[in-house]
């Protein structure tokens, strides 16, 4: 799955360069420490991008992927000052930090402090980036997933499509009848 979003990430990066930068997927640093994805800037330098699919990271878990990962690893060099934490949420759910329960943006508002925190204390910035697979309205719902095709709806709701579909079947016949008797009172010249 990560394979898969780092693929489409780097081609999305391409596609959006016009020569500003570069992008590099899987670079393979000193003592075979990997960056999921690094951006070559002039000017800039070397940015690494490191990427998350949220699925069942805890917040500690995320924390050290800042600190150790990108910071401890990718980052050292003093020249390379900047660096990127991309999440990628596909499904909606909470995490508990310290007795509190997050929702999604209290995990971003969470790991954007502790990585300027922790960046600044270094002379370095993290920008915590997210894409959001999520469906539109999932969150508000409730829900855990959306329904897919091949899954009953309740049995009041197939009640109320088939009111509907008899309805709109008697509107239909109705409607044809209609058109028939207003050709048949069509003058002669107007057909």
């Amino acid at each position: 799955k990560e394979r898969e979003i780092q693929l489409w990430v780097a081609s999305c990066l391409r596609e959006r360069a016009r020569g500003l930068y570069s992008i590099v997927r899987e670079n393979v640093e000193d003592d075979d420490k990997e960056v999921d994805i690094s951006a070559f800037a002039a000017g800039v330098g070397h940015v690494p991008i490191e990427i998350k699919p949220l699925g069942d990271h805890s917040v500690v878990a995320l924390e050290q992927v800042v600190a150790t990962q990108l910071i401890g690893k990718y980052m050292l060099p003093p020249d390379q000052r900047y660096g990127v934490l991309l999440l990628v949420r596909l499904k909606e759910r909470k995490w508990r930090h310290h007795g509190e329960q997050l929702g999604f943006q209290g995990l971003l508002n969470h790991l954007n402090a502790y990585s300027a925190s922790v960046g600044s204390r270094l002379g370095k910035e993290i920008h915590v980036a997210v894409v959001d697979v999520v469906p539109q309205g999932l969150a508000e719902r409730g829900a855990s997933r959306p329904r897919t095709a091949g899954t009953k709806r309740r049995p009041k709701a197939r009640a109320k499509a088939k009111g509907k579909t008899k309805a709109t079947k008697k509107t239909k016949a109705k409607s044809k009848s209609q058109a028939k008797a207003n050709a048949k009172t069509k003058p002669e010249g107007r057909r």
